[in-house]
């Protein structure tokens, strides 16, 4: 589109210039008291061209026309210049005030108390959230199940390892299973009624044909892209950790410790989780943002013609232009000539009378 825009100025400035030539056009006052006609000329369209660039930055037309040929080609431009601009402003207005964040039911955890909703999280992580009443929290055996009751709308919230978050959500590279028995409301892994079967879930299930799509084949994946759906809340305010035991000598402890704390302020462990979790579970499901629509060709495609049209009137109106001031010109000269025919031989006349 911008290489049109600049084409069509550069095409409305060597009309404009053409048409104004030899017409005494101040735009071209010093180009045309040069004596060499190719720089003449050559500093008349640059000079043409700046003038079309300089209307297309300023919002209007700047060549001084002298007759309608120059007129018709300044309207064309001026609607040129009066579509792009509108244009491209209404499209930067669109840019700024759309959003390509996508909102979910809350922003941050101070939301589930204004809001009222559930909240689902780990049975042995569930003490350490105190921001939210234990009526309010839904726990359970594992992330998958929880994850599971966020997807069904049984909570508003959950909350999950970064692992477990790369697993079940950005990568959906996860099988796990869950009770779906009416009658026991956990949803845990495993019901409480050993009569009742818990289901399986495999994110990562492909069709008996591997050439598919597997969301080509619902009936043989129908979790394929399950959670895409679920977003991740940004709550800074919000920090959760849960202290691993590791096997180590209790002389070895606080070395050991220390190191891990200095492996993560020097970010090595950050490093190593991009490589080992990040990085091999890559992103599956295709987040669409909110699409802020530009200015296109075919959008364009009107101002194009009608602008076009009006310059190559302006060129006909100039050729016709030429034609009629020639063929005055040759009238002209004719009756003069004539004139000077007939005075001729009245002195012939009068010289053979004396």
């Amino acid at each position: 589109v911008w290489a049109l825009l600049l084409g069509m100025m550069v095409f409305g400035g060597v009309c404009a210039y053409v048409v104004e030539l030899g017409s005494g056009s101040e735009d071209y006052a010093y180009e045309e008291g040069l004596s060499s006609p190719v720089l003449r000329h050559l500093l008349g369209v640059t000079k043409s061209i700046y003038l079309a660039m300089f209307g297309f930055l300023s919002g209007g037309p700047t060549h001084v026309t002298t007759g309608w040929p120059g007129r018709l080609i300044a309207l064309g431009f001026g609607v040129f210049i009066y579509i792009s601009v509108a244009s491209y402003s209404a499209s930067l207005v669109s840019f700024l005030i759309s959003s390509n964040k996508a909102e979910g039911k809350i922003e941050s955890m101070r939301d589930l108390k204004t809001k009222g909703g559930k909240l689902c999280v780990l049975e042995a992580m569930a003490p350490l959230v105190t921001d939210v009443t234990k009526a309010n929290k839904l726990t359970f055996d594992n992330w998958g199940p929880a994850t599971e009751k966020l997807h069904s709308g049984g909570c508003i919230a959950a909350i999950l390892g970064k692992q477990a978050y790369q697993m079940l959500i950005v990568a959906q590279d996860s099988q796990f299973s869950v009770c779906v028995d009416k009658l026991d409301p956990k949803g845990h892994s495993e019901c409480a009624d050993p009569i009742h079967e818990a289901i399986d879930i495999d994110l990562n299930c492909q069709c008996s044909d591997a050439t598919r799509d597997p969301a080509t084949c619902p009936d043989e994946c129908p979790y394929y892209h399950r959670y895409c759906n679920i977003l991740e809340v940004l709550d800074g305010d919000f920090q959760l950790a849960i202290g691993n035991a590791l096997p180590v000598n209790q002389t070895l402890m606080d070395y050991v410790s220390a190191w891990i704390v200095q492996e993560r302020l020097n970010g090595n462990v950050q490093k190593l989780r991009k490589r080992y979790v990040t990085d091999t579970l890559p992103p599956r499901c295709n987040k669409k943002k909110t699409k802020v629509s530009g200015l296109t060709i075919e959008q364009m495609g009107g101002t194009y013609v009608i602008t076009s049209v009006l310059i190559v009137l302006g060129l006909i109106a100039q050729a016709l232009q030429l034609v009629i001031y020639r063929e005055k010109r040759e009238e002209g000269a004719a009756e003069g000539a004539a004139e000077g025919g007939e005075g001729k031989g009245e002195g012939e006349e009068n010289h053979a009378d004396d």
